[in-house]
This record gives structure tokens, C-alpha cells and sequence, in this order.
């Protein structure tokens, strides 16, 4: 058997015991913040959704049949109004399932008077509820049919604590104060007060008095009009006046007091002098955001734990039923704000990398790219499957910048060389100085400081390198990728001559590499850098790291030693700036980049080698090696005079070899052997080995230039 506990009800805690404590919406100053949010609470829609995540909606359900109609006398929204003005004015609300069995759906749904309930205490916890107690209409409901919805009280374990027992000697102070004032005014308008004579009065005489004193004075009517006296009559007054009292100020704070215990603005209540907020929309969206949500939070939480689970498909899906705020007028403005927070958030991460396309897109709800599974590192796209692979070559120490070469050039504007080969062959020069390579010497003026370093490189072409030049850095003639730096020149014993040549035989044979701008880097500072730090263009260039690896090879074949040989990255300096100093740009463009000439960096002078001039296809080469077959057998039929004439037409020069054959070779391509030759006053006829100088299409070339 169980213990009933008392009705606990909002009219126990009159400080009067006065029975009309109990009608509660009697109590104006209260009933305002339980309008308030039983209101707000009434116009907010539900939805049902598949699971938790709310990724699908459940438009069609007996459950969202029940809501729309919880039973005959009300629909959604006054339902939902009850129970908050239930709960708020006693601290309770019950909501009653009305079910022909246990295993069947509810058939109605009602919000139970809470003054009208008890709970029956079991040997452990709630045992049910018994709704009338003490009346013929009494009726026993078991746990299951019931949900209780409560505030804390933490002196109690059965029933929650009202906001109104919160604020009962408010209340109090209020309605009685309103009760006086109401008094007041039908009492002549005047406090209490005494009519004294200086002779004695018969009782018809007070009568008299009395009679007229009401009918002249009293009511609302007569309120403030002067009172005439005679027969010695004076007045006093016996008690004190509103303004004495300062009753109207205590009541604004007694308003202001009961709306902070149901936590509502002031202002909301009508409190203006006491207001919290900026505005009213402000203050709406507060009661929203800090009062209704939190408690719409709860009373979600419990309809999913007791009446959700009473539909047996919607139990077995794991189902969330729950409010919508989307329509909320006031909230859009909060919603909007969050959103483009989200957006910000949501890009940020994907542009640093950290989150892949099809991630952001279903964090934002956007429709999903099938083949978005890919990073965006910089400026660059990479794939998933890709991304480690890039990730350990950006963990790849680059190479260190070349001592010689850390100091811009200072190069003249009217010396910049464009690095793109030239499609016509160079005229012949008159001096003696060049040989088997076309040399680009770029000379800074004499005043400017000069280059000591020795280093082989690829050069930006121009275009690009403009582009990617920065403010205050790296003149954009200066911008290269070094592939191996040898040394200082002056403390180096290095055969250019066979350096020169050498280049321009694995240039011939290599293949034009191809790439892109990947990133933005720094180095930290060190001695080859002058103590500063050099800030680098990342690039992405297949094939690099094999170009260079099999010239350093050829290099070391030769024994010349490669300087700073570093574990080797390739990329392009653009500034060099203090350490202390930030990085002066946060990334680069993406520039695509064709290189397709070695350089030699000899202090101020470079010289450039052609890439790929071998390589074209076998069938090629074999028509051509047949073409110059013929060519030199033609040329071996010629009549010197013949040749002598063809060669002052086409700038070329005959080459007499031991076996009477003669090949062309150009003025500029000169070998060392015939600059030594020239300078010492000997024969400026060229070596026999000026012939692999050129290659078999170049040949090929300058002959059909002659033929035309």
C-alpha cells in the first residue's frame, strides 16, 4: 500500500489564508510572465524525424495526428499552453495518456489539473497518481499513463518547486496593496480618518452625519471634492497616504522582482523604468533564447521518453521527435548570424586544408559532390588518395639557398634576358671568346657588387617570373630554381670548358620539365643566408627530382663536387627578410611553368643550354641521319667555290675534316679549341671536335635554312 503525499497547489501559500488566494490567475503581476511563456511556448510547430541526426523527416504519423488534436476540447497549440501555465504556476504540470491498453497507442492526451493531484509513494519511488483525491470522482492513474513534468525543488523528492511559492511575499505585498487601493477609493478617496465635535451629538445627529459624509464624499465620483464641516465639526487624519507609504515605487519593484523569478525582462511585463535590454526585440529574443528553449529542451526530452516510445514502429527506428524554430520570427536574425558563422568556419577549414570538399559541403547541407573526396593545400587540389604522398614531400627539408647567390644581382633593366630560346640561329660574331654554348653573359654595372658563387639552375621565363615577384624581394630576372651549387669561383679549380660542354650534352638529352606554383615557405635563418630568413615559393615539378639527381651523378662522374648538398626540395627564393620580421605575403599564385634550358651561373655570367634538342621520336631520328647522309655526300660532290658562295649566303662556315667531308656549323658555336687558336694567332679553322657541337637536328636545320 501506497503513501499518499498532499496535494501540493499554488493556493497553500497565502500569508493570509485567505481562501481567494487560490483562484491564481487573481494574481495579476504573476499571471503575466506565465502568459508570456506559455504563449511562446504554444506558438512553436513540431516535426518527427527518422532518428536523432534529423536528416529525414517523418511527414506522416498517427503521433503528428494525436498533436495536432490531443483530444476533443483543444488542439496543439492551447494544449501546449496548459501544460507550461500548469508547470509554471505550481511548479508541476501531468500529462495523461488515455490508452486502451498498454500496448496501444494513446487515444487522447489531456494536461491534468495539478492543485487535483497526489502522488502515491511506493517502498522506492512513485507508485502512481491518484487525480481528485477525496471527491466521488476520484480516479487512480498508474506511471506509465502519467509524464510528470517538474522544476527542482531540492527539499523535495516528489514534487517540483513553483516560481509562484518563489515569490509568494510578493505576491502578497501586491495584492494586498491593490486591495487597499481599491478600498481607498471607494472610501472617499481619503485615508482613515476622524470627525470630532465640541458638543455632544444626539445618535440621530451621527446619523445624520454619517449618512451624508457617504453620500457626498465617498465613491469615485466624489473623489477630491472639499469637504465642508459645521457645528464645530474638525477632521484629522488617522493613517498614512500612498505617497507616504511610497506604495507605488515598492509596487514597480515588486513587478520588477517577480519577472527576474520567472526570468523574463522587465520590459516584457511593462516595466520600462526597469528595463534590461536595448529594445524589445532584444528583450523578445531573450525570452526565447535564455527562457523558453531550455524549458521547450525539456519538455522535449520527456515527451521522447514517454510518449514516443508508445508507438512501437517509431520506438524500433530509434525516432526524435522535437520542436522546429525555423519559423520563429525573432530567432532568423540569430539563425542568419550562426549560418554565416558556420559558412566562415566551414571555408576556413577548407581552404587551410584540414577538411575535404564533400566534408564541408554536408557540414553546410549542400548537396554532396560524388568526387569530392579532395584536399585544397594552398592554391592546389589533391586528391585523398594523394594527399600522404604530398604531405611527405612537404615534410622534406628543402635544399639550402646558395651562399653566392643569396644577394639579388642588381641587374640593369635594360640587361634582363628573356630566357626563352631563340628560333633563329645566332649570327656569327666577330670575337673569339664564345664557344660550343650560345652564351647570355647579364653584366651588372661596374660600381654594383659582383657574384663570386658558381651554380647550375633553371630560370624563370619571363612572364612568370614577373607574376611572382613580390614588392622589395627577388628581382624577377633573378628568380630560379638552383639544382646544384658548386662553389665559389675563386677558390674552386673548375674546368669550365668541360663544365660548359658537359652541360650542353645532358641538356640535349633531357626532356623539358613542366610544373606549377604550389606555396609559400620560410627557411630559418643561417650563415649562407646572412643571418636572414629566406621566404620561398613551394613548386610542383614532376620529374625534377630525377633531372637533378642523374646531373649531380654526370657532375660527380667528372669530379666536380657539389656544395651544400642538402637533401634536395625544390622551390624558388623570393625575399629574404630579418628573422624576427613576418612573413610579408600569405601565399603565391598558381603560375604554370615550362623550363627548357639549363643555365650555368658562372658570378655575373650565365649561360644557357637548350633542353631536349635529342629528344624526338626513333623514326625521326632516323630520317634525319639519313637526310644527312645524303647531305654530306651531296656536300663532298660540291665544287669548293660552290660552298664558299653557299656559305656567305647562310652565315655557316665549312668544316674541312681528314676524310675530305664537309659539315656546317655556326659562327656562335665556336668550340674552346678554336678560341685558343684565335688568341694564340693560329688557324681559326675549327677542331675536328666542333662537329658534336651540334646535334643532327640542328644540322638538319641550318642545312634547309641554306638550301632556301
Amino acid at each position: 500500500m501506497g503513501i499518499m503525499t498532499w496535494a501540493k497547489s499554488f493556493f497553500n501559500w497565502s500569508t493570509k489564508a485567505d481562501p481567494a488566494y487560490g483562484v491564481a490567475m487573481q494574481f495579476y503581476s504573476p499571471g503575466q510572465p506565465v502568459w508570456s511563456e506559455a504563449g511562446v511556448a504554444s506558438g512553436i510547430k513540431w516535426k518527427l524525424y527518422t532518428d536523432e541526426t534529423m536528416s529525414r523527416e517523418i511527414e506522416r504519423h498517427p503521433l503528428l495526428d494525436l498533436w495536432k488534436t490531443p483530444n476533443s476540447k483543444m488542439g496543439t497549440g492551447a494544449f501546449v499552453e496548459q501544460v507550461f501555465g500548469f508547470w509554471h504556476m505550481s511548479g508541476n504540470s501531468y500529462l495523461y495518456a488515455n490508452r486502451l491498453s498498454d500496448n496501444t497507442p494513446p487515444l487522447e492526451l489531456y494536461a491534468l489539473r495539478p492543485d487535483r493531484m497526489k502522488i502515491v509513494i511506493g517502498e522506492k519511488d512513485i507508485s502512481g497518481y491518484i487525480y481528485g483525491y477525496g471527491s466521488s470522482a476520484a480516479q487512480d492513474f498508474d506511471v506509465s499513463q502519467v509524464m510528470h513534468l517538474k522544476f527542482p525543488s531540492y527539499d523535495d523528492d516528489f514534487y517540483g518547486l513553483s516560481p509562484i511559492e518563489v515569490a509568494s511575499n510578493l505576491i502578497d505585498q501586491q495584492n494586498e496593496g491593490n486591495s487597499w487601493n481599491t478600498a481607498l477609493m471607494q472610501n472617499a478617496g481619503k485615508p482613515a480618518s476622524v470627525f470630532t465635535s465640541k458638543g455632544f451629538l444626539t445618535e440621530e445627529q451621527r446619523s445624520q452625519v454619517r449618512e451624508e459624509l457617504r453620500r457626498r464624499y465617498s465613491g469615485k465620483r466624489n473623489s477630491g471634492m472639499p469637504l465642508i464641516l459645521e457645528a464645530d465639526m474638525t477632521w484629522q487624519q488617522m493613517s498614512m497616504t500612498p505617497y507616504e507609504l511610497d506604495w507605488l515605487q515598492s509596487r514597480e519593484l515588486n513587478v520588477r522582482d517577480i519577472a527576474s523569478i520567472f526570468d523574463i525582462a522587465p520590459e516584457l511585463v511593462g516595466d520600462s523604468a526597469g528595463k534590461t535590454f536595448a529594445n524589445q526585440k532584444e528583450a523578445k529574443l531573450a525570452l526565447y533564447t535564455d527562457n523558453a528553449l531550455p524549458k521547450m529542451d525539456r519538455f522535449r526530452d520527456h515527451v521522447n521518453m514517454w510518449l514516443v516510445p508508445m508507438y512501437k514502429d517509431l520506438k524500433s527506428m530509434g525516432a526524435y521527435f522535437t520542436y522546429d524554430t525555423s519559423d520563429i520570427e525573432v530567432l532568423q536574425e540569430l539563425y542568419q548570424a550562426k549560418r554565416q558563422a558556420q559558412i566562415e568556419q566551414t571555408t576556413s577549414l577548407w581552404n587551410s586544408g584540414l577538411l575535404m570538399q564533400c566534408d564541408a559541403q554536408e557540414q553546410l547541407d549542400l548537396p554532396v559532390n560524388k568526387n569530392g573526396r579532395i584536399y585544397k593545400v594552398g592554391a592546389i587540389l589533391i586528391r585523398e588518395e594523394d594527399y600522404e604522398a604530398y604531405a611527405q614531400q612537404a615534410l622534406t627539408m628543402p635544399a639550402a639557398p646558395p651562399p653566392a647567390l643569396a644577394e639579388p644581382l642588381n641587374l640593369p633593366p635594360a640587361q634582363i634576358v628573356d630566357a626563352t630560346p631563340p628560333k633563329q640561329p645566332a649570327k656569327p660574331q666577330q670575337q673569339g671568346n664564345q664557344d660550343g654554348t650560345q652564351k647570355r653573359a647579364m653584366k651588372a654595372n661596374d660600381d654594383a657588387e659582383k657574384h663570386t658563387g658558381v651554380m647550375i639552375a633553371l630560370f624563370l621565363d619571363k612572364k612568370t617570373a614577373k607574376k611572382l615577384a613580390i614588392s622589395d624581394g627577388e628581382p624577377a630576372s633573378d628568380l630560379h630554381i638552383t639544382l646544384a651549387f658548386l662553389g665559389d669561383k675563386n677558390d674552386i679549380d673548375l674546368d669550365i670548358p668541360a663544365l660548359k660542354k658537359l652541360l650542353a650534352g645532358y641538356a640535349s638529352e633531357a626532356a623539358p620539365l613542366t610544373g606549377s606554383t604550389s606555396g609559400i615557405g620560410r627557411f630559418s635563418p643561417s650563415e649562407s643566408s646572412d643571418g636572414l630568413s629566406p621566404i620561398y615559393a613551394s613548386v610542383n615539378i614532376p620529374g625534377i627530382q630525377k633531372f637533378r639527381s642523374d646531373l649531380v651523378q654526370q657532375l660527380e662522374a667528372s669530379n666536380i663536387d657539389i656544395a651544400n648538398d642538402f637533401e634536395y626540395t625544390p622551390h624558388c627564393t623570393l625575399i629574404y627578410v630579418d628573422k624576427d620580421s613576418p612573413t610579408p605575403i600569405d601565399n603565391v599564385p598558381v603560375l604554370d611553368m615550362t623550363f627548357d634550358e639549363l643555365w650555368l651561373c658562372i658570378g655575373d655570367d650565365r649561360y644557357s643550354f637548350a633542353i631536349g634538342d635529342e629528344q624526338y621520336a626513333s623514326e625521326e631520328k632516323s630520317t634525319i641521319d639519313h637526310i644527312l647522309n645524303d647531305i654530306q655526300d651531296f656536300l663532298s660532290k660540291m665544287p669548293e667555290k660552290e660552298i664558299e658562295a653557299l656559305y656567305e649566303k647562310t652565315n655557316a662556315k665549312k668544316d674541312t675534316r681528314t676524310d675530305n667531308t664537309k659539315a656546317w656549323v655556326s659562327q656562335g658555336t665556336e668550340s674552346n679549341d678554336v678560341r685558343q687558336d684565335k688568341e694564340g694567332g693560329g688557324s681559326i679553322e675549327p677542331a675536328k671536335e666542333s662537329k658534336t657541337e651540334l646535334s643532327p637536328r640542328s644540322e638538319y636545320r641550318r642545312f634547309m635554312e641554306a638550301m632556301t
